[in-house]
């Protein structure tokens, strides 16, 4: 090493061979960086192309619908007429049950929820015609209808939400279609839809209106919205629960014995349910909306309204939509009410969240421990599986694998009371009826 004296400062001179080992060693850093720097440019090109190509799949198109309907298709097609035909029916659940017993009060039934949608959970399609077929080949017998007022048609439609109320499907569906489909099918064998077992067995349809013109802001608005859906339910009429030996059950007329009514008297009837009073259609004049016409009424339709909140039930409510995460939050002392409610309200359990599905306990507790009639799954195809495999081999671990209802456990059961017996009175003794006073009869 060398020291050179430069203005009185020793500078000390590095060998050649130092500075080159430090220039190559600059030079490979700089190398390094241009490579990981390429690499970076490639896979975020590479990302885009895939962010965009998947952009252009999820795009809501007449293209793209029709190619996610035929994959859909081909994976449900596949999967539902493999696994329930052979799937009995409400009169042998309760074969074992005592005659002033069976009635669907006393009953847990398998549900669909989202009805017409085939999936997958985002960006997935509506097929009004396929997705009820679907649902009645799984032997469901409690149908969903999520309903929504669509501004861009300014009416009701079925629209596909996450948890947080946000579109996810590429379309939506019509009410109209799907309860043609439910009309034309769900008390026939035509089609391979329903399991032979339960093609004459009670259908429960539930108009489940999530949004709609404000009832107080937008009188007429409201009104009108309710007659859309009033004209889309028509094809119900058909196989709609009407008049029998004990009345007519049709503008929610006997509702407070809908559930008691004994099941044969049930049988190849529609029952439908409202989550909204319906009964300001048959007041609209004093509205200024004119008299609603036979086509637009939906009050004449409705079987029974349904509550939203089971701490708000009024005496005209004969069903109630609750939460799992309400239910099964309640203190301990306060499930004896709960189960009250169920003895008497047909109760449905409907979360927001409809992607993440009840697991198996919680599941049990809510039919088992509450008495809850029915808790909904989704018959849309995800890319994992079917909603997996209709929540592990159709709910609750298998509980409908084998008959789409089930009759509840005893203690939970709504036992009418017994007929109270008048004892003859003894001919021994003579009261004269009032007429004075009796007389004593000798042995």
């Amino acid at each position: 090493m060398n020291r050179n004296n430069v203005g009185g400062k020793n500078i000390v001179a590095q060998p050649a061979t130092g500075i080159l080992a430090s220039f190559f060693a600059l030079l490979v850093w700089q190398q390094i960086l241009v490579v990981v720097v390429v690499i970076g440019v490639i896979a975020a090109i590479i990302y885009g192309i895939v962010f965009v190509s998947n952009a252009k799949d999820n795009l809501s198109n007449d293209k793209n619908n029709e190619r996610k309907k035929l994959t859909q298709v081909a994976t449900l097609d596949l999967f539902y007429t493999m696994n329930f035909n052979a799937k009995k029916g409400i009169a042998e659940a309760f074969k074992p049950v005592p005659a002033d017993q069976k009635m669907l009060i006393n009953s847990h039934v398998l549900g669909m929820r989202n009805i017409g949608y085939l999936g997958p959970y985002e960006y997935g399609v509506y097929d009004e015609k396929d997705g009820v077929r679907y649902a009645l080949s799984s032997g469901a017998r409690c149908l969903i209808l999520d309903i929504d007022y669509y501004k861009s048609i300014q009416g009701p439609a079925l629209v596909m939400r996450d948890k947080d109320g946000v579109q996810i499907s590429n379309n939506y569906g019509s009410i109209q279609k799907v309860c043609q489909a439910i009309a034309d099918n769900t008390f026939t064998l035509m089609g391979n839809n329903t399991p032979f077992g339960l093609s004459k067995d009670p259908l429960i349809v539930v108009l489940n209106i999530h949004s709609s013109p404000d009832m107080v802001q937008d009188q007429a608005g409201y009104i009108r919205f309710l007659r859309q859906i009033g004209k889309q339910v028509q094809p119900l009429q058909k196989i709609l629960l009407g008049n029998t030996p004990k009345g007519d059950y049709r503008r929610h007329a006997k509702a407070g014995e809908l559930w008691f009514t004994p099941i044969d008297q049930l049988r190849s009837a529609c029952i439908v349910l409202c989550n909204v009073d319906t009964s300001i259609l048959t007041m609209t004049e004093s509205y200024k909306m004119g008299k609603t016409t036979f086509e637009e009424d939906l009050d004449y339709v409705v079987h029974g309204f349904v509550a939203k909140d089971m701490n708000k039930l009024k005496d005209n409510d004969c069903a109630v939509i609750s939460t799992s995460a309400e239910l099964l939050t309640t203190p301990t002392q306060n499930i004896s009410d709960r189960i009250k409610i169920t003895k008497s309200k047909f109760t449905i359990i409907l979360d927001s969240d409809t992607q993440t599905l009840i697991d198996k306990a919680k599941l049990e507790k809510l039919l088992k421990v509450y008495g809850v009639h029915c808790v909904p799954i989704n018959t849309y195809s995800d890319e994992t599986a079917v909603s997996p495999w209709l929540q592990k081999n159709v709910s609750a671990g298998g509980l409908y694998s084998k008959n789409s209802w089930v009759v509840k456990d005893l203690p939970l059961r709504y036992i009418p009371p017994k007929p109270i017996v008048t004892v003859a009175q003894s001919t021994k003794v003579n009261t004269n009826m009032g007429a004075g006073p009796g007389k004593i009869v000798l042995k």
